[in-house]
């Protein structure tokens, strides 16, 4: 069991660290925090005292470099991922363009994160689809190009579902349709997914 309170304690010490523009000791607070998980009451209850103040933090992680990069990056997405399922619908309804946007950045930069990453960075975004607000930034972030390559690199099984998941909701606005379309993998995309979901039925019908 977690001891009450270190959850909580890393948190705030990667919050200092952003507030601070330090990384030292930011690495191994990350991999911690990871190892022992965050419990989602305490990351609800974290969110209410500090706001958006962690997933701002979060972010500024995934902007920076690294020695090794890969391990301090995969571990930011997962606590990000964390995060962002602790958040309420007030939360998620006022995300900003940064979050999406270093969130593709993360999807186009495939050597930045391991597959565990990844998939919590898809999943991520999965979460927050609902709101249209936020498609649309996903959108003008790029996106849905950044979601067609991802699965045009074959990747796996759980990985595809979460990119056609991901799709199925941007491909519900007008804007997200267009960028589907006008991307000349979109058809090989839908092809080579039929026969495994059927995430893509009420959009192509």
């Amino acid at each position: 069991m977690v001891e009450t309170g270190v959850p909580k304690a890393l948190l705030s010490f990667i919050v200092n660290c952003f507030e601070e523009i330090s990384n030292q000791g930011l690495a191994e607070a990350l991999r911690v925090l990871v190892f022992i998980r965050i419990p989602l009451a305490e990351a609800k209850i974290f969110l209410q005292e500090y706001n958006d103040q962690i997933i701002k933090s979060l972010i500024w992680v995934l902007g920076c470099e690294f020695k090794p990069q890969v391990m301090v990056k995969s571990h930011a997405v997962l606590a990000l991922k964390t995060m962002i399922q602790a958040a309420s619908s007030g939360f998620l309804e006022r995300l900003e363009p940064p979050f999406f946007e270093m969130i593709t950045r993360v999807l186009k930069q495939t050597t930045t994160v391991s597959q565990q990453g990844m998939n919590a960075a898809l999943h991520a975004l999965l979460i927050a689809c609902p709101w249209g607000r936020n498609r649309l930034m996903m959108v003008e972030s790029g996106a849905v190009s950044a979601l067609i390559e991802l699965e045009l690199g074959i990747p796996e099984k759980r990985t595809t579902e979460l990119i056609l998941g991901v799709l199925f909701h941007l491909c519900c606005c007008a804007d997200g349709r267009a960028e589907f379309l006008s991307h000349k993998g979109s058809l090989a995309v839908v092809t080579s997914s039929l026969a495994s979901t059927k995430h893509f039925t009420g959009y192509i019908n």
